[in-house]
Order: C-alpha cells, then sequence, then structure tokens
C-alpha cells in the first residue's frame, strides 16, 4: 500500500517524520549531523559532544595505546552515567578532573582516527568496572581503588564505604 501524506499548507521549513519517510528526514538532515548513542548506559551524544569527547581522549592519551585510549573514554563515559554532572561537558569542565581543559585552545586540538575508533569502541561496550572514575599519568591515585595499567596511565575505581 503506497500512502502519501498531503503535504502541509504552507512549507515549515522543518521535517517532520510524521509527514515523510525516513530516507527523507536523513537525506534532509545536515552533512556535519552526528549522533552518539551509548549502548551500555542511557548516553546520548550530539556532535558537539562527540568532538568534546575525542578531543578529551587525545589530549589526555594520544600518545598511549588504542586501549588505553578506550579506557580513557570510559572513564569519561562512566562519570556522565553515574551523574558526576548532567551533560558531557559539565563531567570533563567539573573543576580539577581533566587538566587539558585548562589548554590553551583545548576544544580545537581535534584528533587522530585510533582516537575516533577508540571512542566508538567505548561507546559499544565497557569491559571494565562501571565505577572506574580515575586515571593518572605514572601512578595511581591514593584516594581510590588500584584498577590495571595501561601503558603510562593508572585507572582506578572508586572506594567502596
Amino acid at each position: 500500500v503506497n500512502v502519501e501524506a498531503p503535504a502541509p499548507s504552507e512549507p515549515t521549513g522543518q521535517v517532520s517524520i510524521s509527514n515523510v519517510g525516513f530516507s527523507e528526514v536523513i537525506e534532509e538532515m545536515p552533512t556535519d549531523f552526528e549522533i552518539g548513542i551509548c549502548a551500555w548506559a542511557d548516553i546520548v551524544l550530539d556532535k558537539s559532544e562527540m568532538d568534546l569527547l575525542r578531543t578529551t581522549v587525545y589530549c589526555e592519551a594520544g600518545n598511549q595505546s588504542i586501549e588505553t585510549q578506550y579506557m580513557v573514554a570510559l572513564v569519561i563515559l562512566n562519570r556522565l552515567a553515574n551523574g558526576y554532572a548532567s551533560d558531557l561537558r559539565g563531567v570533563i569542565y567539573q573543576e580539577g578532573a581533566f587538566a587539558v581543559t585548562k589548554w590553551k585552545n583545548f576544544e580545537q586540538r581535534g584528533w587522530t582516527e585510533q582516537v575516533e575508533q577508540a571512542v566508538e569502541m567505548a561507546l559499544q561496550t565497557n569491559e571494565h568496572p562501571r565505577n572506574m572514575y580515575y586515571f593518572r599519568d605514572s601512578y595511581y591515585h591514593s584516594f581510590a581503588n588500584d584498577y590495571k595499567q595501561s601503558g603510562t596511565m593508572y585507572f582506578s575505581t572508586q572506594k567502596e564505604n
């Protein structure tokens, strides 16, 4: 059955899923549209948040392996999933959380294809503790539980009371 939806009487400039097919909606989306959907937590990121996540991972661990970059992305996503802030920007710019946010032109630094792959992996699966909230270079945090070293980064989980 082929049913055509009636055209609106006046153009609105908006695309509505209720009056066009899905393929038409996709064709009408801006070319810079992107969305990141997390498979293991209730997280949806828009393009600017995806860019910020990739840039943060690159600045924190750009010289590390893809596994280490994946773990850095998971730390950020774990913090978001567990209420460290209401959005990704709040998590990344939380006072004292990520030193790279203090760098000049931090958000314009970009990322590599490997970082992009690491972020995609982190959105698809979390093979580490959901309370892995911390990492630092060269040694573990004293206020958290030692979890795992990857490259020169030391990852920690939150201490349980």
